[in-house]
């Protein structure tokens, strides 16, 4: 969480979240930044993943540093369940990443998809559906 003081020094905090980045942004990523502005409200959450148009480039040695400082920020880590068949080798790296950190990893699970591989269910802390409550309930209990 990232903490800030407003007004009369009233707390507030605003998970910070890391959309794994090591997979092509389109529709589905727009949907579950959908999703999470469902759940949190537009402005009290904190996007961490790349801007659509600068992914962060998928060769690990490139973007250690800069993945871990940016992911070090995080409140959880999360990643779509359908992106592990296509980039499973940089979603990896950032999955591990975010072990190393102790941050808590979200397999989320898109409308229609068939179940994901045991090796990415091994490495999650929870398995969440497509639904924005849902992953931030998870969230919730996971921090």
């Amino acid at each position: 969480m990232i903490i800030g003081v407003i007004g009369g020094g009233l707390e507030i905090s605003r998970p910070a979240i890391f959309i794994a980045n090591a997979w092509t942004y389109g529709e589905d990523y727009d949907r579950l930044v959908d999703l999470l502005h469902s759940h949190y409200g537009r402005g009290d959450w904190i996007n961490l993943s790349s801007p659509e148009n600068q992914p962060i480039p998928v060769d690990p040695e490139q973007t250690t540093i800069e993945t871990a400082n940016v992911m070090a920020r995080a409140t959880a880590v999360l990643v779509p369940a359908d992106a592990w068949s296509d980039y499973e080798t940089p979603i990896r790296f950032e999955l591990n990443l975010a072990r190393h950190q102790h941050k808590p990893i979200l397999c989320v699970i898109p409308w229609g998809s068939k179940k994901p591989p045991a090796e990415l269910l091994e490495i999650c802390h929870a398995v969440v559906g497509w639904n924005g409550d849902e992953i931030g309930g998870a969230i919730a209990k996971l921090i």
